[in-house]
């Protein structure tokens, strides 16, 4: 157990304790990555390090609500830090096209997909923002025009599916991408256009 734990009251909250267990888990992970010398024991042994630290991060920035919450919002912390993955995944999708793709079809095809994929994030967003600020308005406004239009105007619904997309749409694009052989299925080319059948390495 951490030793940070045995000084910590005895109704401490979970919150509170996590930040230790997170320290626990990093503890955990590297003795089982140093015992083992394995791929898979390595990659939790970064991964481990990764939560403990966001951990204690997001402690630290939402501790206090006449602090951190007054002026920013706790929401606005997980609104950043999911945009700043999306850009991340983007930028660094764009940047596999041109290491390991050289046929200009399958460059074309994948640039429109990222082109997609963002379009549907950012689009998704937009709705949800909305969907935030005119809250109220809206919901008079669906309560007036009833089912089944009413669906239409459900903002944060939408926000779901296009996010949904453009998940799928990366996920197909980061599978290929990051295979020993980077080819691409038939199944691909419904959603991303016209293919190249040319393998590459």
């Amino acid at each position: 157990m951490p030793p940070g734990l045995h000084r910590l009251p005895a109704k401490a909250s979970l919150s509170t304790k996590s930040i230790y267990y997170g320290l626990g888990l990093v503890g955990l992970c590297s003795s089982l990555f140093h015992g083992l010398l394995s791929y898979h024991a390595h990659m939790a042994d970064d991964t481990s390090m990764i939560v403990a630290t966001s951990i204690v991060c997001y402690r630290a920035m939402t501790y206090s609500e006449t602090g951190y919450h007054t002026v920013k919002d706790e929401q606005m912390v997980h609104e950043l830090s999911f945009v700043s993955l999306i850009v991340v995944v983007a930028i660094k999708t764009r940047s596999l096209i041109k290491l390991r793709v050289h046929n200009p079809k399958d460059k074309e095809m994948l640039h429109r997909a990222v082109i997609f994929g963002a379009g549907c994030f950012v689009f998704g967003y937009l709705l949800w923002q909305l969907d935030s600020i005119f809250c109220a308005q809206l919901t008079i406004l669906k309560r007036t025009v009833g089912l089944p239009w009413g669906i239409l105007l459900e903002l944060h619904g939408w926000w779901h599916i296009l996010t949904a997309i453009g998940v799928h749409t990366f996920m197909i694009m980061v599978d290929r991408l990051t295979r020993d052989e980077v080819q691409f299925a038939s199944d691909d080319s419904r959603l991303f256009g016209a293919k190249s059948t040319k393998k590459e390495e």
